[in-house]
């Protein structure tokens, strides 16, 4: 018997609402950034730019092409949106967007140390410059192994395993919407774990070795303007948020989907609530860093809060009438 799998109908309508509400953030964000931005931060600016442009992709697959649905305690992750019939390569881009948005931070990170430092602490601009390859080397061996491992995560035989160790699945389960990330019997699903541990960690590591040499700089230096300093431990506490924002919606609600891995969710609070807020933290994922973003590169006047309010009310309007 054939079993599609369907969001319902009411949680399709909210990732819409959304993500169509995330879209005047958008259109102000790219409007101060390029007109409103100094010129002493344009390579800082354009780096956000890109930050942008990714969590405008990223909002938009989601919540439209893969629209991901999870089946708990079994992991079965399905495809319900456009690309239904893609679930691997909607898996795959959603690494691609996790290895984007790493890269792109841990570069932001390094600009704003080697601006602190001013050409001074070769060792550790060395050694940075060095870990900052080497992450991205790890990243793209994530994405290889990942391909690698496409047979085995939408094998049947896979599929009937873990029906047979996890109890009955829901017929859905087996439709070709869904795979199975980790099957611990093949070595490349166990090195693409492993791998993304590393690879994750190193990130992580080098993001706040980059920070806490930067803060540290910061404070004790007698170089540095009393106005520029606090410009830098502005742009630094920007990261330092953003980070904060991607870990909070993209990698809790895979974390929660990779812990059902080793501890049977079977409570029905997991499976008919768990489920949906976790796919809609990825769908909002963009908007809110967005958001973030506008706040914090902004300074914080009531004219330039005006401004944002404004623009944002114009743009929804205009989309509304459409």
């Amino acid at each position: 018997m054939r079993c599609d799998v369907h969001q319902p109908i009411w949680f399709k309508l909210l990732l819409s609402i959304t993500y169509f509400c995330g879209i005047p953030l958008y259109f102000c964000a790219f409007y101060f950034l390029i007109n409103r931005t100094s010129k002493e931060f344009s390579s800082f600016r354009n780096l956000l730019i890109m930050m942008i442009i990714g969590n405008l992709a990223n909002d938009t697959y989601i919540s439209f092409l893969w629209l991901p649905r999870f089946y708990l305690p079994w992991m079965a992750m399905c495809s319900t949106g456009l690309a239904k019939n893609f679930p691997f390569g909607m898996l795959f881009l959603n690494m691609i967007n996790l290895v984007y948005s790493a890269n792109l931070i841990i570069e932001m990170f390094d600009q704003r140390m080697k601006a602190v430092l001013m050409g001074g602490e070769s060792k550790m601009t060395r050694f940075v410059t060095i870990d900052k390859y080497m992450v991205l080397i790890g990243s793209c061996s994530v994405l290889i192994v990942q391909c690698l491992c496409r047979t085995y995560m939408t094998s049947r035989e896979l599929k009937e395993r873990i029906n047979a160790t996890r109890g009955p699945m829901p017929c859905e389960a087996f439709s070709d919407q869904c795979i199975f990330i980790i099957d611990w019997t093949n070595v490349y699903c166990v090195l693409l774990v492993a791998l993304t541990m590393v690879f994750s960690t190193n990130a992580f590591a080098l993001m706040v070795v980059c920070a806490t040499t930067a803060y540290k700089k910061l404070k004790r230096s007698k170089v540095l303007s009393e106005r520029t300093r606090l410009m830098q431990k502005k742009l630094l506490n920007i990261l330092v948020i953003q980070v904060t924002i991607h870990t909070i919606l993209l990698l809790t609600p895979m974390e929660s989907f990779y812990l059902a891995h080793f501890i049977d969710l079977v409570h029905p609070f997991w499976k008919d609530y768990v489920v949906y807020f976790n796919t809609t933290l990825l769908g909002m994922h963009g908007s809110m860093c967005t958001l973030t973003i506008l706040i914090t590169v902004l300074p914080c006047s009531k004219k330039n809060t005006a401004q944002v309010v404004s623009l944002a009310t114009t743009q929804l309007t205009t989309k509304i009438g459409n």
